[in-house]
């Protein structure tokens, strides 16, 4: 099906009845239409499309050529408004694999113009068309009072390192030395002149005392002879 203003689709559909058959196939083709991008009367480039065993080669014609295409790629080039093209198919003559491989082909073409459009960025075209469809303003346009912000958070400063205090190392301890051993006093020398006195001394008494009984005895005899009988 088409409209002849570059507009085209095709379907296949199945059934027991022809009218059934139609139908399902015309509703495929309304679900598959493919827009196809005109330049003048013909295509914008030359495009090649395999579809099976079956290749297709469209190319652009100048004005006045008429459709070069026989059988059903002509057929779908006359519904899709295309008047000036060459079209040629290699390979496999099937039908079937003609028609999908020329609605393939047709849905491959690309508008340079769109193309290049899209390649440099949809916004740079956009506002490139805006500013020249869009006059010159004369006056400015008073500004909307912008919002307060926030100030710019100041981040914290880094904190120091810390380091561990240097570890101070222990006195030596005094050296432990043993008290030396005090010399004993040495004991008195008795001399035997002083110990010969202690001895008189000692023995002096007993000898008073033997004088003294002989002294005794004496004058108890010298009693006793001068008794009368």
């Amino acid at each position: 099906i088409g409209d002849g203003q570059g507009r085209v689709g095709a379907g296949m559909g199945k059934a027991l009845a022809i009218p059934d058959a139609v139908r399902k196939g015309t509703a495929v083709a309304r679900r598959g239409t493919v827009a196809i991008p005109m330049k003048g009367s013909t295509i914008p480039h030359e495009i090649s499309v395999r579809k099976g065993a079956s290749i297709v080669v469209i190319k652009p014609a100048p004005l006045g050529t008429g459709i070069i295409a026989a059988g059903a790629m002509r057929a779908m080039l006359e519904l899709g408004g295309v008047q000036d093209v060459v079209g040629k198919s290699l390979g496999s003559r099937n039908p079937i694999n003609i028609v999908q491989a020329t609605l393939e082909a047709l849905r491959q073409l690309r508008d340079p113009e769109a193309e290049r459009a899209r390649r440099l960025g949809t916004g740079a075209s956009e506002a490139s068309t805006s500013r020249a469809a869009a006059p010159a303003a004369t006056t400015p346009v008073p500004s909307a009072t912008p919002a307060p912000t926030a100030p710019p958070r100041t981040p914290a400063p880094p904190a120091p390192p810390q380091t561990a205090p240097p570890r101070t190392p222990a006195p030596p301890a005094p050296a432990q030395t043993a008290p030396e051993p005090t010399p004993a006093a040495a004991a008195p020398a008795v001399s035997e002149t002083a110990a010969t006195p202690v001895a008189n001394t000692a023995s002096e008494p007993a000898g008073n005392a033997g004088g003294n009984r002989d002294d005794a005895a004496g004058s108890d005899g010298n009693a006793t002879a001068g008794a009368p009988a």
